[in-house]
C-alpha cells in the first residue's frame, strides 16, 4: 500500500476508534461486547475498503498501460508512413490575357504583376499595401493587373467583383480602382449588395444598370468568364495567386517581389547592353 493510502487509512481509523471508546467507557460487559462486535465489523468495512481501493488502483494501472501502449502503437505506424511529397513549384511561364483587364503603373511596364483576387479573402486584402508599394517604388517599371476569382465558398465574392466590373465598363479603369478600394476599406464583413450600391451612388454609377445586374446571378457569371477560364489555363487554385511575368510568385513577400523584379529588370538591361 502506498504511503497517501496508508495515511488516509490510518485517519480514517484514528478518526473513528476514539468514538467507539467513548461508546465502550462505562458500559457494563455486555454493552462491551456489543462495541468490541462493532469494532470488529468497522474493522473488516476498513479492510475491505483499502481491498477495493488496491482493486481500483490496479484497474487503473491496467488502464494506464493499454493507453501508452496505445500511443506507443500510433507513434510507430505515423513514422512508419513516408513523408508527403510537397507540392512541386508550378515554374511554368504562363501567356495572360490581360488586354481588357484594369491595372495599375506605367501601362508598358517591364514588369507586369498579374494578381487573382476575391473580394471577400483577407489575404487578399492583405496583398493590396505590398502591390501598391511596388507601383510607388517602381513607378516605370510595374504593372498590376488585377484578375478576379471570387471563391465557390466566398457567397459574397460574386457580386463584389461584379460590382467593381460595372464601375470599370462604365467609366473605365480609374473607376474600377475607385470601387475595389472602397471595397478593401471596407473589408470582408461590407460586402452586402446594399452596401455595394452606396458605393454605386457613391460614384454616380447608373444605379438601374445596378440594381439590374445585381438581380442576375446569370448576367454576374457572364461577366466574370473571362477571368475564370484565364485562371483555369494558369492553374489558379487559390487566392491571392500573383504572376510576375507569368510565372507564379512564391513566396510573396515585399523581399521576393523586389528580387524577382530587379533580376528581371537586371536581364532586360543586359540584353540591351
Amino acid at each position: 500500500m502506498n504511503r497517501m493510502k496508508r495515511m488516509a487509512l490510518l485517519g480514517l481509523v484514528a478518526a473513528i476508534l476514539p468514538c467507539w471508546t467513548v461508546v465502550a467507557y462505562g458500559q457494563d460487559d455486555a454493552s462491551k461486547g456489543d462495541a468490541n462486535s462493532e469494532i470488529k465489523e468497522l474493522r473488516e468495512e476498513v479492510r475491505n475498503l483499502s481491498s477495493a481501493m488496491l482493486a481500483l488502483q490496479a484497474s487503473m494501472n491496467d488502464k494506464f498501460k493499454a493507453v501508452m501502449t496505445k500511443l506507443e502503437e500510433v507513434k510507430k505506424a505515423a513514422a512508419s508512413k513516408p513523408a508527403s511529397k510537397k507540392r512541386t513549384p508550378d515554374t511554368k511561364i504562363y501567356d495572360i490575357n490581360i488586354s481588357d483587364s484594369p491595372y495599375l503603373g506605367a501601362k508598358d511596364a517591364a514588369v507586369t504583376i498579374v494578381e487573382f483576387s476575391d473580394f471577400q479573402c483577407g489575404y487578399c486584402i492583405r496583398e493590396v499595401p505590398k502591390l501598391k508599394k511596388l507601383i510607388e517604388e517602381y513607378p516605370n517599371d510595374v504593372k498590376v493587373v488585377f484578375k478576379h476569382y471570387p471563391l465557390s465558398f466566398h457567397k459574397k465574392a460574386k457580386p463584389a467583383s461584379a460590382a467593381a466590373i460595372f464601375a470599370h465598363k462604365q467609366k473605365g479603369n480609374d473607376a474600377f480602382w475607385e470601387m475595389h478600394d472602397k471595397i478593401i476599406k471596407g473589408g470582408t464583413k461590407k460586402l452586402d449588395v446594399p452596401i455595394l450600391r452606396s458605393y454605386a451612388e457613391e460614384m454616380g454609377l447608373d444605379l438601374a444598370g445596378f440594381d439590374a445586374l445585381m438581380a442576375s446571378p446569370a448576367e454576374i457569371d457572364k461577366l466574370l468568364k473571362p477571368d475564370l477560364d484565364e485562371a483555369k489555363k494558369c492553374k489558379v487554385r487559390g487566392t491571392p495567386t500573383v504572376l510576375v511575368n507569368g510565372l507564379k510568385q512564391v513566396p510573396r513577400t515585399p523581399e521576393a517581389y523586389k528580387t524577382r523584379i530587379d533580376k528581371i529588370l537586371a536581364d532586360k538591361k543586359k540584353g540591351k547592353a
